[in-house]
């Protein structure tokens, strides 16, 4: 596939986000970094390993923000976190994903960290690649580079943070991915809500994924421990191949498939065959197919979530549950929340039936 067809949701506010879906099986929606153009990005063989890898396996979710790429220019100085957040759930609305990866990239994760926040019934999984917050170190003084000189900062994140890429080839898509304008109220409205505490709430499987600093420059490894130790329960994977973990193998496979696969198994349950079989959905103006939702087996559950859930079924409150297995309030109200992103329930009458079902 040397492209992708580009196709739109409309907001409420008149902003036109372009989207695009390739490939089969379980969806997985990809929130893009400051730079997005996925149209061109793809066909000119810049992000073309990532998107090919992710659609040969999953049913992959492209989008380009409001301000960037295919979707309407021209961001208002009120541009807020939230108006991100509300276009990725129109777009997921639109689609019908009842449950669905998130992949986070780079500054913009934080969008994807928001919609998981407000959303842990329908996030499977949470996955943030080379995360980093704009109120930190490097990155904040890029952003003041992109405001004094916009022209030097395409070339420097050219051929600084896309060293994979002919910066011939690169700069120039960069510079059709987002004006300066765009670029910069986009930052602030990032930089306007704190990163660690969104991190610190965050209730669904999530996985870290960088490059380490020694196998590419501006490699976010010690940004990825740093917010590891942060999220409940996260795991860490660091790739060393400059192409972040999509540099083929001698099998042609590629590592950063096989992590998430491997993640998506034991962390949240789900084989091989649901990740294939996730969705059959193909969105055009004459289909309107409906992915259904995956519901999760009680292999997905630890033996301590088993535990609780037997004792919601059961009835017991939160205060009971903490008493009967020795825990604190707030470990158990951690475990209901890891059993309800699991199962697929929305509320304690769910998870009971759902305990019911499976352990009569």
């Amino acid at each position: 596939m040397d492209s992708v067809s580009v196709q739109f949701v409309t907001t409420s506010d008149e902003y036109n986000i372009a989207y695009a879906v390739a490939g089969q099986g379980l969806p997985l929606v990809r929130v893009p970094s400051m730079f997005s153009h996925f149209s061109l990005q793809w066909s000119r063989g810049v992000l073309d390993r990532e998107f090919r890898a992710y659609s040969d396996h999953f049913q992959l979710v492209l989008v380009d923000h409001r301000g960037q790429g295919s979707s309407t220019r021209g961001l208002p100085e009120t541009t807020s976190l939230d108006d991100y957040v509300r276009d990725l759930e129109l777009l997921v609305d639109r689609l019908e994903l009842q449950k669905f990866v998130l992949l986070g990239w780079s500054a913009t994760a934080k969008i994807a960290v928001s919609y998981a926040l407000r959303h842990p019934d329908r996030v499977i999984a949470l996955l943030l690649n080379q995360y980093g917050d704009l109120h930190r170190g490097t990155r904040t003084n890029l952003t003041e580079m992109a405001q004094s000189d916009w022209r030097l900062y395409l070339q420097t994140s050219g051929r600084v943070g896309w060293v994979w890429s002919d910066p011939e080839t690169l700069v120039p898509i960069l510079h059709e991915s987002t004006t300066q304008d765009d670029f910069l109220r986009m930052a602030r409205a990032l930089m306007a809500q704190p990163g660690d505490e969104m991190l610190r709430q965050l209730r669904v499987p999530t996985l870290v994924m960088a490059t380490l600093e020694d196998s590419r420059p501006m490699g976010a490894d010690a940004e990825a421990r740093r917010i590891t130790a942060i999220i409940p329960d996260a795991r860490l994977v660091l790739f060393d191949d400059l192409h972040g973990g999509f540099k083929p193998d001698v099998s042609g496979s590629r590592q950063a498939i096989s992590v998430v696969q491997r993640f998506l198994r034991e962390r949240c349950g789900i084989s091989e065959a649901s990740m294939l079989a996730g969705s059959g959905l193909t969105r055009t103006a004459s289909t309107d197919a409906r992915i259904p939702a995956i519901e999760m087996t009680p292999k997905a559950l630890s033996s301590r979530q088993l535990e609780v859930l037997q004792l919601l079924a059961e009835g017991r409150t939160t205060h009971e549950i903490s008493e009967r297995l020795v825990l604190s309030e707030r470990t158990v109200e951690r475990h209901i929340a890891d059993v309800y992103n699991k199962i697929g329930a929305r509320n304690r009458a769910e998870a009971t039936a759902y305990a019911l079902r499976h352990f009569p």
